[in-house]
């Protein structure tokens, strides 16, 4: 599709492909603008009745009855496509601690990311120092990655 733009639509296009691209991603600048405006939308609108339905009126984590209630989202991993089982009508109260909740798990996550990419670049650093770029090639790499394990472990023992 690109091969038909000028130069400078391309870039356009290609600067606008990363913001919709960095729109899903939650915590980012494009994604609280897409979030803005997915919350004045109607199709969003109507979800937060059905949720509000569902509920009737009444907290679904501490179960008090309130006339208004606000939408809470579990996860954005289908953000502006979710499930009803991906929201809950709370009460303020409930919603700030659910939120509060969500950044802990979303903060959780990323550290895990973050360490298993770690461990992932520096396996891959060893075993392309010890065996070269091919080494995924060779058969046997779960030997390979055992003896990165052990070497791991005795490395990690002689750190203070």
């Amino acid at each position: 599709m690109t091969g038909f733009l000028f130069s400078e639509d391309r870039e356009k296009y290609e600067r606008d492909r990363k913001k919709i691209e960095r729109s899903k991603i939650f915590g980012t600048p494009e994604f609280r603008q897409a979030y803005r405006d997915y919350i004045n939308s109607t199709a969003w609108k109507k979800l937060c009745e059905k949720v509000r339905h569902r509920s009737g009126n009444q907290c679904e984590r501490c179960s008090q009855y309130f006339t208004h209630l606000k939408i809470h989202h579990l996860t954005y991993e289908r953000f502006q496509h979710e499930l009803l089982s991906d929201l809950q009508a709370l009460c303020n109260g409930c919603h700030q601690v659910a939120d509060r909740e969500r950044e802990q798990q979303n903060r959780k996550k990323f550290l895990q990311a973050g360490q298993e990419a770690r461990y992932e670049n520096a396996r891959n650093t060893y075993l392309t120092k010890k065996y070269g770029e091919e080494w995924y090639m060779y058969d046997g790499n779960e030997y390979m990655y055992d003896e990165f394990d052990s070497w791991l472990e005795r490395k990690n023992e002689y750190e203070w």
